[in-house]
């Protein structure tokens, strides 16, 4: 197999699927609903598209080299229209379909980013888009957008099947791919045919493909890993497919493998949420009897891979079949076509561990046998497909050796060239010597193996170290209702001033008196794994997600940035302090600085990892160990549970546990009659109080550590 497919000649899409034009046993199954399916022959497809294409050319009046935006839910209509496209020179844009106002504002940025553009989409969708522009978009021309809008309802096969078919060069636009997680102004990927040719080969190489394998998807056709690794790949292998709506499997995630038993399929695709997603259904419903022994190969990418997600997932369906050694992780992204790396057909997923503190970008990782709480693990993602090439680079560009953390570059047959008109993104991507930077970190193990770490600009520095935002949210899955997809971890960047702080959001659909123990619990778990105290744990009652699952850190960031939060954020700070004024109001004034005393000894036994006993109550916290970020984390720590304003200078002027009691006691009992006298430290001085009162935390750590608390 292996030998045939590297010698075949490079061939246009168009070549790869017309030579099936007589494969009529062979095509397409669109799985509707679990009772309903509609087999497409290869040659049905390719007739269906010439009907299709004579429409666009001919009533449509579009040519070769116009752009088209496929923005269609049904997948029969959706293949229809992308490979009429191919047939005539003109080159489909796949954008995933949505409601929500974000996904009519992309396909507008989309729309103004192309020379030539046609919209092709169900009429109900058009008027909701159109709806959008009369009310947030005045500026789009909606004229100009119906008159060059095709329905996907059409009957297209009213229309002749003469149309005029392209003959494209191997280096042609094919079509272009934006990513399902674009934000701001969309890149559009270029591919040729030439990329897809290699790509799709080198996939089919890597997953041992025949024309006698069986591949079942419910992965969107909008994203590259459904149209290239699924579908187009099974169109160079000639082989059966079976194609499932995202919805459906979002509805029903059992079809999927009641799917698998019915039709005997050997390859699927799922990213990591999908198993995730699937096992929840499991538990919840009667899974029935299925046979999945004809599985040989699930292709695990296009997000984060938990190699204890795999395990599951392998042990749940181990009793019906399931091979241990199913699982193939893989890395890619738009601008490899697809596939960077994949891991060979009946190999183990592999996990490493390695040091939390030899994860920087040029760091050689310390690599441990085993877990722990210094160690994060990463999972192998296989050997770069045979026409990539894949290297490992520091800040500068400098290559590094295996085994050393840093920025991901990659060339070859399958990459693209840049980006569809536009010339500054295109630039910013390749390196000098026309590499392209994937912005993801990570490593190529001794062993030859892709490790990716994460991306590069979801890193999140705390303390002078690198944490990867996938790698936080992972330590918190232990806590009751927290799970993969229902916690998001970032950083907000400060100013030249201040330090990045950590923010985590939590899915919580309940009121904020009830996430009062998962907050803590986060807190708690962040502080004893890692030393991290976050600055904020909010609930939230959604996740932006993308088509394929990956959480979108940047919306996350961008509703913190623009306040969306700060009703409940108050409403979180006043049920916290009004729960610990409860239990202390009950209590006699001595009684009740005690149990401040008490409180505050167990809070900086955390930060400090001691015994409270350990704390002593009147020596300088300074003295006993606290750091300058340990006084920054307690300061807010304070300021959220108890909702009350603290001075950055306040550890400074209140060093110990017992002079810092008896200033928190005044602050939340005004009025109350203390035993404690306040005792100003002897070596500060009102105006070195003054000047403290106006420096940044960075500044004040700085001087903390010259003198003591």
């Amino acid at each position: 197999m292996e030998s045939s497919l590297h010698t075949l000649t490079c061939i246009p899409l168009t070549d790869m699927l017309l030579r099936l034009q007589d494969e009529n046993e062979k095509g397409i199954t669109f799985i509707k609903s679990g009772d309903q399916e509609i087999f497409v022959a290869y040659p049905q497809l390719i007739k269906k598209a010439k009907h299709c294409l004579y429409y666009l050319q001919t009533v449509a009046g579009m040519q070769s080299g116009d752009e088209l935006i496929i923005q269609e839910e049904d997948n029969e209509l959706l293949l229809t229209a992308f490979w009429a496209c191919l047939l005539g020179g003109i080159i489909p844009v796949p954008v995933s379909t949505g409601t929500k106002n974000e996904h009519k504002l992309k396909l507008l940025k989309i729309w103004d980013t192309l020379k030539h553009p046609h919209l092709f989409a169900a009429e109900d969708h058009v008027q909701r888009l159109t709806s959008y522009i009369q009310e947030e978009a005045p500026e789009t021309s909606i004229t100009q957008l119906l008159e060059h809008t095709i329905y996907s309802g059409t009957d297209f096969s009213s229309f002749p099947d003469t149309s005029v078919l392209h003959a494209p060069a191997l280096d042609d636009l094919a079509f272009i791919q934006y990513s399902s997680g674009s934000t701001g102004a969309p890149k559009g990927v270029m591919l040729t045919h030439r990329n897809l040719f290699y790509n799709t080969i080198d996939l089919a190489e890597k997953m041992q493909l025949t024309p006698a394998d069986i591949k079942l998807s419910w992965m969107p056709l909008s994203h590259d890993m459904g149209m290239i690794a699924f579908h187009l790949t099974a169109v160079q292998a000639g082989c059966t497919q079976y194609l499932m709506p995202t919805p459906l499997f979002i509805r029903r995630p059992l079809l999927w493998m009641e799917s698998v038993n019915r039709h005997k399929a050997t390859i699927l695709y799922s990213p990591n949420f999908g198993y995730e997603y699937f096992m929840e259904a499991m538990d919840n419903k009667s899974a029935g009897s299925w046979d999945l022994s004809s599985v040989r190969m699930i292709i695990n990418g296009a997000e984060p891979i938990s190699a204890e997600v795999c395990r599951r997932f392998a042990t749940k369906l181990k009793p019906m079949g399931l091979s241990p050694l199913a699982i193939a992780p893989g890395y890619g992204m738009a601008e490899a076509s697809v596939c960077v790396t994949l891991s060979a057909a009946d190999a183990p997923v592999n996990e490493h561990f390695f040091q939390r503190d030899s994860l920087r970008i040029s760091d050689v990782v310390i690599e441990e046998e085993n877990t722990s709480p210094q160690t994060v693990g990463f999972v192998e993602c296989g050997t770069p497909a045979r026409h990539c090439k894949v290297r490992v680079c520091g800040d500068k560009d400098e290559i590094l050796a295996p085994g050393t953390v840093g920025h991901i570059h990659i060339s070859g047959l399958n990459v693209t060239a840049g980006y569809y008109r536009n010339e500054e993104a295109t630039k910013a991507l390749l390196t000098n010597d026309g590499w392209v930077r994937t912005g993801d970190l990570g490593l190529i193990h001794p062993n030859g193996q892709l490790i990716i770490t994460g991306r590069h600009k979801n890193m999140i520095i705390l303390q002078g170290n690198n944490y990867y935002h996938h790698d936080i949210e992972r330590l918190l899955f232990g806590i009751p209702g927290i799970a993969a997809g229902k916690v998001v971890a970032c950083g907000i960047p400060g100013d030249s001033n201040e330090r990045e702080r950590l923010v985590i959001f939590v899915l919580f659909k309940g009121t904020p008196a009830a996430f009062a123990d998962t907050e803590e619990a986060v807190v708690a778990t962040l502080s004893d794994v890692i030393g991290i105290v976050p600055d904020v744990v909010i609930p939230v009652r959604e996740i932006p997600k993308t088509t394929s699952g990956k959480i979108q850190h940047f919306e996350m960031l961008q509703r913190f940035r623009r306040n969306e939060f700060a009703e409940v954020l108050s409403a979180l700070k006043s049920l916290s302090a009004k729960r610990f004024l409860d239990q202390w109001q009950q209590e006699q004034p001595t009684v009740r600085l005690h149990k401040i005393e008490s409180w505050l000894q167990e809070t900086v036994a955390s930060l400090l990892k001691i015994s409270a006993t350990d704390v002593d109550l009147i020596q300088p916290l300074v003295d006993q160990g606290m750091k300058s970020l340990h006084g920054v984390q307690l300061r807010n720590l304070l300021e959220r549970r108890l909702n009350i304003d603290l001075a950055i200078g306040v550890l400074y002027k209140y060093p110990s546990i017992d002079k810092l009691a008896g200033f928190i006691y005044k602050k939340l009992f005004p009025t109350a009659t203390s035993t404690h006298t306040e005792v100003t430290p002897p070596q500060a001085n009102n105006g070195l109080l003054e000047k403290v009162a106006a420096l940044s935390d960075e500044q004040i750590a700085l001087l903390l550590n010259e003198n003591p608390l």
